[in-house]
């Protein structure tokens, strides 16, 4: 035991020194590792000063470099003096932070400091640069303006020309300050002088241009005086002619005169020429007038031509037009046989150039023709009267009136004598007053129109003219006034869905709105309704493919019919709330009850070809109407009894206005006994010949009434 004990003990005393060994290798390994890690932080804490004197040196850079550039353009703009330029730079540089150093990093510091006056020094010479361009600059405008001061001053009454000359040579003092050269300096006050003399002279002719005698003072300073020696010899003789001019003109003042005079009566002649070729007699002041103007002169012969020339005139205009185109055929075969003079034929031509003018205006301003002709003007009509109390009653003696005038010219003067109840600036107010109105309040001023217009035509010629401008707006009124019934949906077991055309002209005038603006709705409903409107050409597709070859006849009615039914559209789904997802989102369903609203119900006869119903009339209720008027016209035109068996053969195409149809066979015109065609009549006028009135209550409705306020 005592030995083991021997052998442990030495054991645990070499086990200790190994242990003293390792602790001490230990403690030299861990020093050396904190001396390694000093040495890196020293060289990162050196290379993070010298990144931020770099960053630090660049942004002073830049920030001095762009004060500069911005200095630059703001004293060029007018908008810092120069004066105020260092001290703009000095308040940018002073905003400018500095980096932050150590003291162990004093180098770096001083070599940021070193590169920031550097960079101050640039940027402080290329200030005192800019401010020495302004300076200089301003002293060329100083010497510029100076000059130009100096020659007004020259024009003042009364002002020393040697006094101006000789302070244009103080002047020239800035401009050598501004660095511009001794001899542009010099040539360019010599020319200011070369201009002052001129100039001064020519203000001294323009003071003598009305008297000889002064005019005869300037010539002789010119040619012998003070501006003999000193003017630009061009520029003198350049004097001397004008002046020789001034004088030929004060010499040939009463010869201007009387030339004036000519000139006046050569223009009255003309003048009163026109007006007679216009249709429109001269007044006895005028004749008063024109004799006193040409009396004395080479025009006063051409007084009685134009006597005569109106007194032809308006015999002709007086004529019916086809009276009024024979007397020109027969005048001109005249004029070609016996030769003829000149002024003969001068004068036909006024008078053909005249009626080719009444013509024209008879047919597209009739009423302003009743003005010329009868001279009487036409009571002017306030569309926005309408509405008021007593409005109805004051248009219904205005329309009264001037269908009576319409009808009179029309006999008169024939069937070229337009229809037209409005007057052309009229017509516009009338748009504008719809247009300002609410799709209800537009029917009520549809009825209330259509009440004081107690006449068919004269209310369709009235929609006629406001067509062009407003063709839903048109059709919408043609609606409002007839009134009736229509099956805009069809049912098997359920009651039709009918509503009156009333309501369908509502419902377009709603979506006219929605997709023609005014000015004034944009303002205060904005594009937010545009949620309802799909594309226009896929609504078109969709139209088309419904209707077909309904336009096969007429295809310049097609647009018009396309314009209603998709105003009725976007009314109807504005009415229902029906937005469209995207542009291409067409309701084929709403898209047919548009069509059977606006333009009727469409349908192909017997297979050939398609035709639209009387609005109001339904498609089968149609084809049994033709059915029952063909077998009529069998008997009418003498056919054989069994032709009535041939019906299925026949189609129809619809002809001059709604349930007017002519009849065909294999796609052309069938023609009957006289060799006009066969023309089916569906809608016929009534024989009160009051076509547009209310219809038949819908059962069920509200009873509408226009014009006047039920209670």
């Amino acid at each position: 035991m005592a030995q083991i004990d021997t052998q442990v003990g030495d054991a645990q005393q070499r086990l200790g020194a190994v242990a003293v060994g390792v602790g001490a290798q230990m403690f030299a390994d861990v020093a050396q590792e904190q001396q390694r890690a000093a040495q890196e932080r020293k060289t990162r804490d050196e290379a993070l000063a010298r990144s931020r004197a770099g960053d630090g040196l660049l942004d002073f850079e830049l920030q001095s470099k762009t004060a500069v550039e911005g200095i630059k353009d703001k004293v060029q703009r007018g908008e810092l003096p120069y004066e105020k330029a260092h001290g703009e730079l000095e308040g940018v540089l002073a905003r400018v932070k500095m980096p932050s150093f150590g003291p162990e990093q004093a180098l770096v510091a001083d070599q940021y400091s070193r590169g920031a006056q550097r960079l101050r020094f640039q940027a402080t010479a290329a200030v005192n640069q800019v401010i020495d361009t302004a300076q200089r600059s301003e002293l060329k405008s100083t010497f510029t303006a100076g000059l130009d001061r100096l020659g007004k001053i020259a024009l003042l009454p009364d002002a020393s020309l040697e006094e101006v000359l000789a302070n244009a040579d103080k002047v020239a003092l800035s401009g050598r300050a501004a660095g511009i050269p001794e001899a542009d300096v010099a040539k360019q006050v010599q020319t200011f002088k070369d201009n002052t003399r001129f100039q001064r002279a020519q203000s001294d002719l323009v003071a003598a241009r009305r008297d000889m005698p002064s005019l005869d003072a300037f010539q002789q300073r010119l040619e012998t005086g003070d501006l003999s020696g000193t003017l630009d010899p061009d520029k003198r003789i350049a004097l001397l002619k004008e002046t020789d001019t001034l004088k030929f003109q004060a010499q040939n003042q009463q010869q201007h005169a009387l030339d004036k005079r000519e000139k006046l009566a050569e223009r009255a002649v003309t003048n009163a020429t026109r007006q007679i070729e216009t249709g429109l007699p001269l007044t006895a002041d005028g004749w008063t007038g024109l004799r006193t103007t040409v009396e004395g002169t080479p025009y006063a012969e051409d007084f009685n031509r134009l006597v005569k020339q109106e007194r032809d005139t308006q015999q002709v205009l007086r004529m019916p037009m086809a009276d009024q185109q024979r007397y020109i055929q027969t005048r001109e075969a005249e004029l070609q046989q016996a030769g003829g003079t000149l002024a003969d034929r001068a004068n036909l031509q006024r008078i053909k150039a005249t009626v080719e003018n009444n013509a024209k205006q008879l047919a597209d301003e009739p009423l302003v023709a009743a003005q010329r002709l009868f001279g009487r003007a036409v009571q002017p009509l306030d569309p926005n009267d309408l509405l008021q109390p007593g409005g109805a009653g004051r248009a219904a003696g205005i329309f009264a009136d001037r269908a009576a005038t319409l009808a009179a010219m029309q006999k008169q003067y024939g069937s070229q004598v337009g229809t037209k109840p409005l007057l052309p600036q009229e017509a516009g107010l009338l748009v504008k007053a719809i247009d300002s109105a609410g799709p209800a309040d537009a029917n009520q001023l549809f009825g209330t129109l259509r009440g004081a217009i107690n006449d068919d035509d004269t209310y369709r010629a009235v929609m006629q003219q406001i067509a062009p401008d407003s063709p839903v707006k048109a059709r919408a009124g043609m609606l409002t006034a007839i009134d009736r019934p229509v099956t805009i949906q069809s049912n098997l077991i359920a009651s039709d869905v009918r509503v009156s055309s009333a309501k369908v002209a509502e419902t377009m005038l709603a979506g006219e709105i929605i997709l023609n603006k005014t000015k004034g709705q944009k303002q205060v409903d904005g594009q937010a309704h545009s949620l309802f409107v799909p594309a226009r050409q896929d609504f078109s597709t969709a139209f088309v493919d419904s209707v077909g070859n309904l336009y096969r006849s007429r295809p310049g009615a097609q647009e018009g019919d396309l314009q209603a039914a998709f105003a009725y559209y976007v009314g109807k789904s504005a009415e229902l709330g029906r937005l469209a997802s995207t542009p291409k989102d067409i309701d084929s369903t709403l898209v047919k009850e548009a069509i059977t609203a606006t333009i009727g119900d469409v349908v192909d006869v017997n297979g050939q070809g398609k035709a639209k119903a009387p609005i109001g009339m339904t498609g089968s209720d149609m084809q049994a109407k033709l059915r029952e008027r063909f077998s009529e016209m069998v008997k009418e035109q003498d056919m054989p009894p069994s032709a009535v068996a041939s019906f299925e053969h026949y189609g129809v195409i619809n002809y001059r206005r709604d349930g007017q149809y002519m009849l065909t066979l294999g796609g052309a015109p069938v023609l009957g006994k006289g060799g006009a065609p066969l023309v089916v009549d569906l809608d016929p006028p009534p024989l009160s010949g009051t076509r547009y009135r209310r219809g038949q209550q819908i059962p069920g409705a509200p009873e509408q009434t226009y014009g006047v306020q039920k209670k």
